[in-house]
Formats: C-alpha cells, sequence, structure tokens
C-alpha cells in the first residue's frame, strides 16, 4: 500500500492562457481538453440546437422553437457564419408566423449574406424569405424570392424531394393558398 505524500491532493481546472482546460492534483496536470476541441464542441452543441428548432417549427412548437433557435444563432454565431445565418432564416419564418414582421425582416436582412456563398443554403433560405414575404402581405417580393429560389435549385439538380426541395414546395403552397384567400 502506497502512503500518502505531503504534496496535496486536491482536483482542481485550471484555465491556462490558450484557453485549454486542464486538470491537476496538486500541481501535476492530469488531463487537458486542447480550446479547439472545446470550440469544436461548441459548434457541434450549436448546429444540434439549430437543426432541433427547425424540427420544433415544423411541428408547430413555437415558443421551445424560438428559443432553441436563439441559442443556436448565440452559439454560431462568431464561428459558423452559415450555420448561424441558416437558423436565422427559419427565425424569421417563426417570427413571421407570430406578425412579427419587423423583428423577422431584421433576421433575414443579417442572414442572406452569411448563406449566399452556398448556393444550396442560399436556394432554401429564399425559399423561407418567401414565406416571411408572404405572411407579411408582400406576394410580389414573395414570387421573386421563390423565383430565385427556383432557379438556384434547378441550376443544381436539387429538385427532387430533398430538403431544398421540400422548403421551395411549402413556399409554393403558402402562396398558392394566399392567392385563394383573395
Amino acid at each position: 500500500m502506497k502512503r500518502p505524500t505531503s504534496t496535496p491532493s486536491v482536483l482542481g481546472i485550471n484555465r491556462t492562457t490558450d484557453a485549454s482546460i486542464s486538470l491537476l492534483r496538486g500541481n501535476q496536470p492530469v488531463f487537458s481538453i486542447a480550446k479547439e476541441r472545446l470550440t469544436r464542441n461548441k459548434l457541434t452543441e450549436g448546429i444540434l440546437l439549430g437543426n432541433l428548432g427547425d424540427s420544433l417549427l415544423h411541428l408547430k412548437r413555437m415558443d421551445e422553437a424560438q428559443q432553441v433557435l436563439r441559442q443556436a444563432i448565440v452559439i454560431c454565431e462568431e464561428s459558423l457564419p452559415l450555420a448561424t445565418g441558416a437558423f436565422r432564416g427559419s427565425l424569421a419564418c417563426l417570427l413571421a408566423q407570430q406578425d412579427q414582421f419587423d423583428e423577422a425582416q431584421g433576421m433575414l436582412n443579417m442572414g442572406e449574406p452569411m448563406v449566399k456563398p452556398r448556393a444550396d443554403e442560399h436556394a432554401k433560405f429564399l425559399a423561407r424569405k418567401s414565406q416571411v414575404q408572404c405572411l407579411a402581405g408582400n406576394a410580389a417580393g414573395a414570387r421573386e424570392s421563390l423565383a430565385a429560389a427556383r432557379s438556384i435549385a434547378e441550376e443544381l439538380h436539387l429538385t427532387d424531394g430533398g430538403e431544398v426541395a421540400q422548403t421551395i414546395l411549402a413556399s409554393e403552397d403558402m402562396l398558392d393558398a394566399g392567392s385563394r384567400q383573395k
């Protein structure tokens, strides 16, 4: 049996200058996590939360969706602008459904430049933008955004049942329903 030494065996967490976290026993490192790994885990959390928010929105669980989408945006904002932009588009749809058109438009304005570099995400975003515009009573703007989304989807051959095509179909359905109500 080993005798206890005079060195304290206190376990603690020491945050170092490079933002890694080390677990120490006394003054001896026991375990360390690099900054990059912590960042990667946080980004994964942001993406998972955003996807959960999209699912909750689809299920019409608006309060939960709004809370989760806002969390995802905050987490992804600094390091993952593409995801931030996409989740802003989802949140804009939710806000428009709650007649919060000014905030929805703000989300669209901030989000679109973030998704533009990736054509498939931009097409989905434009389809969501079309939905917001339709709910706001801007049928001409909605048709224009939807046409742009369709054009990108056709160019990328994303017209057969995938996420982009489904988002475009939902926008078309919304526009058609709005036209029939008049």
